[in-house]
């Protein structure tokens, strides 16, 4: 190995993208470039440090780049971060590593995904790569620029790599960075999701950077395969997830960070990401970090690898004689934090012959002083003292008050009083941003006080009347969060210095037996390490723990002590009783015990309260720490009793005083960490017909004919087997598995929670259940009976707190995946009473979540049903809104105030008005982003004007004559006002026909384009089967379609519910298709018609839609593929929900002049370059 050794560092923090920019980004890559130099500066062989950075920052980052440039000493000098930068400069500056060398990658910015093509199907059902985003990938007037897809990046990677003895490390904090490699949607104020939505380039796979490059890629039978190089991956968030940021930087950079200057450098990266997933998991229970690395064994190396010195975070001390101070060079900025009400960072001064624990009494930016009576052994002119860092002040829940509260003085100053006037140590309240924290503050309609989560309106405990008691619990909370991160960053204690024996005991606990007499599974488990334990027999679990020194360890005494944090917000201290925490090298084992009725059992019961059943909660998750001092130990202080749920069935409890952190003086400590998973009973059962199979979040009611074994998947359960699968794009097999066991993002449009069955408790995501896993009984294949249908009827819970989305109303879509098409589609539909009907059962897949196996082919497979649950507003919408282009081209929202838009409208003169009217998708959004991206429209075009209005219950002529009220207090009819143009789709087009026809609308309408408009009207059987095939197109493509699943999934509902009345007018035997049929087609509206007809695609379709696509292999092939329904209409050309007979039906109509029939289905006329071109060619025609 060379002697001048180097690490290569590419940095990049994009802030300032052009659209949706963040606000952390920079300063993440400043903080690891310290955390690096720091590192290379203390290796005692030496460790050239060669950074090369791509910036860009907003104008709050240029300050913090000044003051960066003033404390070390030189001006960094950066490049912008565009995609001609990423691609080429970033990694030739790695290439230059040798071996031996160290290279580091990292990535700070948006994350997104983009249309994968064909040849990667085979292991990507949502047909999508994911991508980082650089600052210029979605600028409209530099077409070559775009994202660098993952595979792309792990080319760069293969490439500067190849053939070296080099460490390698790529660190992502982006969404979807679990697979590659931030989302430009928005979340709370103030907290964003680093992932920006899906590109609309179409790149092929023989584009893609590396593709021509021997060696990197295999294809093989039309499926391709990459090289994978050596090299360690810590993502932000699983490929499935979103990675959260503030402006203060994103949440897993700053836990790594703080994680690397309290002694992870001297922890293996599978250690180091255990214990972030911790901290990070506890603030964002939606995030999970992982590690990857294509051999295992590199995960147990220390960071930056083999034969580097852990990282000892250290700082120069000086006297200030202007200030009269002891001060240290280091401050916030390098992650330093001030104490509060007595909780302080300590660190340790060494210097000659004298050290000291010293507290840091005041922390600015860049400096922080000290305790000054503590440093009163040392003489003021000593110039060579170093700080170490001991133990950081015990970091604050940061809480922010609701937007409703913000409006209430007489609340806010309630509460303003009563924090000022307490001591909350553990807690800081955000007075100055509504709705801007991850937990916020609500005050209801009844003066109670309640702590929730920002994406939650249930509280995380039991309401409160009394304010000072309110913010006594929330410091609970907030202590309970500390506790939960407490580690001392100063140790030489190791795990590997100790043996941990844990039995579980399950199913028994309860008996009759004495506990101690019980039998319990022995399992040998390591710091970091999850166990289940599960509620059997209707028994509650138990365990028991002892620890002994190692025999190879330098130890040889030590005391030790534990921490139980409950998932209520208890700490229980007295496991480990202190006349018997000694622990002696090569004598028994110290034993955890528990106090029963005065009586000391090592049988410790695991208990999950029965009211969390309430919610839909079947598990909960403690946590074990075992602390490890060379001193006696003292946590009493750290106790606190349990808080209780906010449920009307509770007593009021006990009040939490505050209490102070631990003291370390002179000690060597340390934590273990332990994450004890709670499983209630009812988790897996059998599913018999007569019998209503009951489990924590709903029942289930199968037919006659059908049985089955259930397993209520929650997200820790996938979580867990994710964890154990590895890299993705080593092992196809795998990651095709791994694939069909979780529902992608992409397949949702927004307003969807993948806790179906969630209550709204502040609690873990992951508690909730998301997947009904289904079994064969005997081994047989599982059907449903024909025309039979699975019930699940989710659990009615209580209404325990006020509602914030009281205007709100949701739908929960079971679907399922088809492994033969390699589609997902809709399984069923829910009723007006929100049960669930499983119709179609999905196709068995490979793999069982069930267990604690690895994800393999061998073990078996099973029916995995997922669930989403989307929202939207139950108000009826009656809505006008305004358009313009802009000098490139692209939209721009003018005015929703109809009675304003006559003079924006007569300020263009010669103006051109285009009007869109929605049909069965609900809204016209996924119209208007289609034609948003035909840029061409605005040669054609002046304004676009869109109507978006109820449409399941509403009667077409009244949403008509609402419409021409609307039209007409915006001007329309006068005569310096322009004429219109309808583009109307679906039953939209009966609409703006009643309009035109019955409303006077021809009065200001002089062209009509219909786009698959049933004029003679729909059945409302073969309706149903229509949506079920559109909502399936939509699910399985990106791009505007998706704006209708929300729409869709409402009218399923809507079907099931109320047959009779939904979209009762479209019906042939209607009064109003009845009326329209006898109506005529006026003098001067010249009228199109866009009609689709499946069975061309067969033979014409040459488009990206992958959807299509299916539906082209299914034509030529004559194979079924779900949500494709051919025979519909008996052979008459259809889009798949209307016939092309019925779109022409309109009296007096030439439809051999005036109709255009494309290869289309019914969903995507507006995405579609084909239709998009005749739209254009029918707006050009001469009147």
């Amino acid at each position: 190995m060379s002697e001048n050794r180097t690490l290569w560092a590419t940095l990049i923090g994009i802030n300032a993208y052009p659209t949706t920019p963040l606000g952390g980004c920079v300063k993440d890559v400043l903080d690891i470039d310290q955390v690096l130099r720091e590192q290379c500066a203390q290796q005692t062989r030496a460790l050239r440090y060669e950074p090369f950075y791509l910036l860009a920052p907003d104008e709050t980052d240029l300050l913090r780049l000044e003051g960066y440039n003033e404390k070390q000493g030189t001006d960094l000098i950066y490049g912008l971060p565009t995609f001609d930068n990423v691609s080429k400069k970033a990694f030739n500056h790695l290439k230059q590593a040798k071996n031996g060398d160290i290279c580091v990658f990292y990535f700070s910015g948006h994350g997104s995904q983009v249309d994968a093509p064909e040849e990667f199907w085979h292991n990507k059902p949502d047909k999508q790569n994911e991508t980082i985003v650089c600052v210029d990938s979605r600028d409209p007037l530099n077409p070559a620029s775009r994202d660098i897809l993952d595979k792309e990046l792990a080319y760069f990677i293969w490439d500067a790599l190849q053939d070296k003895d080099v460490h390698a490390l790529l660190i992502m904090d982006c969404c979807h960075s679990g697979n590659n490699t931030r989302q430009m949607v928005t979340g709370i104020d103030g907290c964003r999701y680093r992932f920006i939505p899906s590109s609309r380039n179409k790149i092929k796979l023989t584009e893609y950077i590396g593709y021509q490059s021997p060696g990197f890629y295999k294809i093989s039978d039309g499926k391709a395969q990459i090289q994978i190089a050596r090299y360690v991956h810590l993502a932000a968030a699983q490929d499935s997830e979103k990675a959260q940021e503030t402006n203060d930087g994103g949440l897993f950079t700053a836990k790594l960070v703080t994680a690397l200057r309290s002694g992870g450098t001297a922890k293996s990266y599978r250690d180091l990401m255990q214990s972030i997933g911790l901290t990070v998991r506890n603030r964002n229970p939606q995030q999970n970090p992982v590690a990857y690395a294509r051999e295992d064994m590199d995960l147990d190396q220390l960071f930056l690898g083999a034969g580097m010195e852990p990282y000892r975070p250290s700082f120069e001390i000086r006297y200030n004689f202007a200030r009269s101070n002891w001060e240290i060079n280091g401050g916030t900025q390098h992650g330093l934090t001030p104490g509060k009400a007595g909780v302080f960072t300590a660190i340790r001064v060494i210097g000659g012959e004298v050290e000291a624990l010293v507290n840091l009494v005041e922390v600015g930016p860049d400096s922080a002083v000290l305790d000054k009576n503590a440093m009163s052994n040392f003489d003021l002119e000593r110039e060579d003292l170093k700080a170490v860092i001991v133990r950081l002040a015990a970091p604050a829940l940061l809480v922010g008050i609701s937007p409703d509260l913000a409006g209430r003085n007489t609340q806010l100053e309630l509460i303003k009083a009563a924090f000022r006037s307490g001591v909350y140590p553990y807690v800081d309240i955000d007075f100055e941003n509504a709705g801007a924290r991850e937990f916020l503050i609500e005050n209801t309609d009844g003066h109670e006080w309640m702590l929730v989560r920002a994406s939650s309106a249930a509280p995380l405990f039991k309401r409160q009347l009394n304010a000072v008691t309110f913010l006594d619990h929330v410091n609970a909370v907030g202590k309970w969060t500390a506790t939960l991160e407490l580690k001392n960053a100063d140790t030489r204690i190791k795990k590997s210095d100790f043996i941990f024996n844990l039995e579980r005991i399950e199913g028994e606990y309860g008996s009759n037996a004495s506990p101690d007499s019980l039998t319990g599974e022995p399992l040998l488990v390591q710091p970091g390490d999850e166990v289940i334990f599960n509620y059997k027999n209707a028994r509650q679990p138990a365990f028991r723990l002892n620890i002994t020194i190692a025999p190879d360890s330098a130890l040889t005494s030590c005391y030790v002590g534990a921490l139980y944090l409950g998932s209520k917000y208890g700490i229980n201290t007295k496991l480990i009783r202190s006349d018997n925490s000694r622990l002696l090298k090569n004598a028994n084992p110290l034993q955890l015990s528990y106090v029963i009725a005065d009586r000391i059992s090592t049988t410790i019961p695991l208990t999950r309260d029965k009211r969390f059943d309430q919610y839909n909660i079947n598990e909960v998750t403690d946590y074990l720490k075992i602390v490890v001092s060379s001193n006696i130990l003292d946590l009493d202080r750290y106790a606190q009793e349990s808080l209780q749920l906010d449920t009307q069935f509770v007593d009021r409890h006990r009040e939490i005083g505050e209490e102070e952190a631990l003291e370390t003086a002179q000690t060597d400590w340390t934590v273990f960490d332990f994450k004890f998973r709670i499983v209630g009973s009812s988790k897996e059962q059998t599913l018999d017909p007569g019998i209503t199979t009951y489990f924590p979040a709903f029942s289930i009611d199968v037919p006659e004919g059908f049985s089955a074994k259930a397993f209520a998947v929650t997200g820790e359960d996938i979580q867990r087997k994710l964890k154990k699968a590895g890299m993705r794009g080593i092992n196809a097999e795998a990651d095709a598995i791994i694939s069909s066991m979780v529902l992608p993002e992409i397949v949702w449009g927004e307003n969807v929670t993948e806790n179906a069955f969630s209550s709204g408790l502040g609690l873990p995501t992951d508690s909730q259940v998301q997947v009904l896993e289904l079994r064969s009984l005997n081994g047989e294949p599982l059907q449903l009976p024909a025309g039979k249908s699975i019930i699940i009827k989710p659990s009615k819970t209580q209404h325990l707190t006020r509602s914030v989305d009281e205007a709100l109303e949701e739908v929960i879509i079971p679907i399922g995946f088809d492994e033969t098409s390699q589609l997902f589609f809709p399984l069923g539909s829910s009723d007006a009473d929100g049960n669930i009907h499983i119709d179609f059962l999905p196709s068995e897949t490979d793999g069982l979540i069930q267990g604690d196996g690895p994800l393999e082919r061998s073990l078996g497979g099973s029916f995995k049903m997922f669930f989403r649950k989307l929202f939207r507003k139950k108000s009826g919408i009656n809505n006008l809104t305004l358009y313009g282009f802009r000098a490139d081209g692209t939209w721009e929202r003018l005015e929703d105030n109809p009675s304003k838009m006559e003079r924006i409208i007569k300020a263009k003169a010669g103006s051109r008005v285009l009007l869109l009217i929605h049909g069965l998708t609900g809204d016209t959004r996924h119209m208007v982003s289609a034609l948003e991206a035909l840029q061409e429209l605005s040669e054609e075009a002046s304004f676009v004007l869109t109507y978006d209005y109820e449409n399941l219950s509403t009667p077409i002529d009244k949403a008509a004559q609402e419409l021409h009220k609307l039209l007409s207090s915006a001007g329309f009819g006068k005569i310096e006002m322009p004429k219109i143009t309808i583009i109307a789709h679906s039953q939209g087009g009966l609409l703006a026909r009643w309009l035109v026809e019955k409303e006077q609308g021809n009065i200001y309408i002089n062209h009509l384009i219909l786009v698959a408009a049933a004029s003679s009207g729909s059945e409302l059987a073969k309706l149903v089967s229509s949506v079920f095939g559109m909502l399936t197109h939509a699910i399985n493509v990106t791009g505007p379609i998706k704006f209708a699943i929300s729409g869709l999934s409402f009218l399923l509902k809507a079907l099931k519910a109320d047959p009779g009345r939904t979209l009762k007018d479209t019906k042939p035997d209607s009064e109003f298709i009845g009326r329209l049929k006898t109506s005529r087609q006026p003098a001067g509206v010249r009228y199109n018609v866009v009609a689709g007809d499946t069975a061309l695609i067969g033979s014409a379709y040459d488009g990206d839609d992958p959807f299509l696509k299916k539906v082209k292999e299914a034509l030529v092939k004559k194979v079924f593929f779900p949500g494709l329904t051919f025979t519909l209409y008996d052979g008459q050309p259809n889009d798949f929900a209307v016939t092309i007979e019925s779109m022409n039906a309109i009296d007096g109509y030439d439809a051999t002049t005036h109709t255009r029939t494309i290869a289309s289905t019914h969903l995507a006329y507006f995405r579609e370059k084909r239709a998009q071109s005749q739209l254009l060619d029918f707006l050009r025609e001469p009147a």
